[in-house]
């Protein structure tokens, strides 16, 4: 009887596992080959880990909390009551990336397509119509097509009728054009152990972030950022696996070992150092930094793009700002956050190693003086006003910082947090970002140690955090995104309010 017990067992086991990889294949087949970029999320692995189904389905109270506060959140509104949202918990959603008439779609399993239609019609307040025997809802920049067991949700990549966008739904639904399974690479990951895992096909990733305002701003102030984005990188796999109070997350970029990407970064890459974080204050939700050798990173295209457009700015030229950064032998960095009270503002800090920063800050001056701004010094620092913030320029041994607060520091400085110290310190290009959910926050530091790898490690604020809980808690935090003049939702940083033109710098009173 034992034998017969374990014997039903085993089928049962490989009944309900055969039925998994069916609908996860099903999904998997619905990704066009030529699709950019796909991310795949283990919803069944990641729900046990954040310790959801545990009894019936029921969130964690810290997670409920969060919930609560974000009533505006589509993301929660599906975590709160996803027993009644129609979508099967036990199976895959994948999330891939296009350059055609949607930029971005969703495919979720559906075990209950009334559920599914309720929740959907409640979520944006519409109502399912049919079309092409399939049911749809255009909300927005984005369509919600309910096919046979699966929900695709579209966000467009230009505005179009319902006929177009629906045609192009059921095409991606219907699985009969070549799929993502065809890509080994992209197979090799999807089939990964990471509770989440991506592919990105950087040939044609740049066409998709094209369409994002931020992006094209960002470029225009940083073009050094395309060394990534538009460099002969043939591809980016990443991988983020999910433990109790920790996930590593792993990247590893694809390319040829001679390729212009490896030869630039061979030529301009420095020595870690994590001096720069003396000067960055501890409030900074996120901090970006590259060590560089800044007499390469001078002669680049991309930063000779920008000294010369930053030039042709009233007083700029004056500056040298190519003369500064080719002093530059270390980190040149960022940090910055969002100002808590003040929607819209941001709070930063610029600073860099540099091989004589006395004589850059001595630039520094001389331009604010052509400029007739006349700074207050307060110890080692000078003192400008710019917009609402108040700009402390200074020097911290060989790093000259530049601070744009709208607030008076009293906190102390990133340099006295032990793992972010230690994060740089080893590693030429890191990211260290900070996010809130509810009354704890996840923490993650990536870094490049090696051209071609990365490595990163989130954890939790606090000790006896579930890692899991507060990864979909900082989901739940995120606020919707307003729509542009054209229709289209784009998240949009104002990059001008955390950087500026040197004559909007007014003197303090």
């Amino acid at each position: 009887m034992k034998s017969v017990k374990l014997l039903l067992g085993a089928l049962l086991l490989v009944m309900a596992t055969a039925s998994c990889s069916n609908v996860n294949g099903k999904l998997e087949k619905m990704i066009p080959r030529d699709a950019k970029g796909v991310v795949c999320v283990k919803l069944p692995e990641i729900l046990d880990k954040a310790e959801i189904g545990d009894n019936g389905y029921e969130l964690p109270a810290a997670l409920k909390k969060v919930v609560e506060a974000n009533p505006k959140s589509q993301f929660c509104t599906i975590l709160a009551d996803l027993p009644n949202s129609g979508i099967d918990p036990k199976h895959n959603v994948y999330v891939f990336f296009t350059g055609k008439t949607y930029k971005m779609v969703t495919l979720v399993p559906i075990d209950d397509t009334d559920k599914a239609v309720a929740a959907i019609e409640k979520m944006t307040d519409n109502r399912f119509e049919e079309m092409a025997g399939v049911k749809y809802i255009g909300a927005g920049d984005t369509y919600y097509v309910m096919g046979d067991g699966v929900l695709l949700a579209g966000s467009l990549s230009r505005l179009v009728d319902a006929k177009t966008a629906v045609a192009e739904a059921c095409r991606i639904l219907d699985a009969e054009q070549p799929s993502i399974a065809d890509n080994d690479d992209a197979k090799e990951c999807l089939k990964g152990d990471g509770d989440v895992s991506a592919y990105f096909d950087m040939d044609g990733i740049g066409t998709v972030l094209n369409k994002s305002k931020t992006y094209r701003s960002l470029v225009q102030k940083m073009p050094l950022i395309t060394v990534f984005t538009e460099s002969d990188i043939k591809a980016v796999v990443c991988d983020f696996k999910i433990d109790k109070t920790t996930a590593d997350l792993s990247a590893k970029i694809k390319v040829d070992d001679h390729s212009d990407y490896v030869q630039l970064l061979s030529a301009t890459l420095g020595q870690p150092s994590n001096d720069f974080l003396k000067a960055i204050p501890n409030s900074m939700d996120c901090i970006v930094a590259m060590s560089v050798k800044g007499e390469a990173l001078a002669r680049l295209p991309q930063m000779q793009q920008l000294t010369a457009a930053m030039a042709k700015m009233p007083g700029m030229k004056a500056l040298d700002l190519a003369g500064i950064i080719s002093t530059v032998n270390g980190p040149l960095a960022v940090g910055f956050a969002k100002d808590p009270y003040l929607q819209g503002e941001w709070n930063a800090v610029v600073a860099a190693k540099t091989a004589n920063a006395q004589s850059v800050l001595d630039r520094i001056i001389e331009f604010a003086r052509t400029m007739g701004q006349a700074p207050q010094k307060y110890g080692n620092e000078y003192i400008y006003q710019y917009n609402n913030k108040q700009v402390n320029v200074g020097v911290i041994g060989d790093v000259v910082y530049v601070k744009m607060l709208d607030y008076e520091q009293t906190e102390g400085y990133a340099y006295e947090l032990p793992d972010v110290r230690d994060f740089f310190a080893a590693n030429p290009i890191g990211i260290y970002v900070r996010a809130k959910a509810g009354s704890t926050s996840g923490i993650l530091n990536f870094g490049i140690t090696r051209y071609v790898d990365g490595k990163g490690f989130f954890y939790t604020e606090k000790d006896d955090d579930n890692a899991a809980q507060v990864l979909l808690g900082i989901l739940c935090s995120i606020k919707g995104d307003d729509q542009s003049s054209d229709g289209s939702a784009d998240d949009d940083l104002d990059l001008n309010s955390i950087t500026g033109a040197g004559n909007m710098m007014q003197p303090v009173d």
